[in-house]
């Protein structure tokens, strides 16, 4: 059987967004989006965003690539950059 419908969001989520796991307590996220696409978000208890104007998520105080663990800005980076994320 052929699986890679079920799959297929994986491979969006990672090439797009970027997150990599890391050694030890941290994570890396490497979009291979750019800043045309004006705003992403994946999220739930970690939650990686860009917003290249700083008005699509402005109630959260992100401008450019934000990276929130359990609510906390945990890194950011005016333009969609790789990062490093300590948890």
């Amino acid at each position: 059987m052929d699986y890679n419908h079920s799959t297929f969001i994986d491979l969006i989520i990672s090439g797009l967004v970027g997150p990599r796991a890391a050694l030890a307590a941290s994570f890396i996220v490497q979009p291979l989006a750019n800043k045309s696409i004006g705003y992403l978000f994946l999220g739930h208890d970690l939650s990686i965003e860009f917003d290249a104007a700083g008005v699509r998520y402005a109630s959260k105080g992100c401008t450019g690539l934000c990276v929130w663990v359990d609510g906390n800005i945990k890194a950011q980076s005016p333009t969609l950059s790789r990062l490093t994320v300590q948890l």
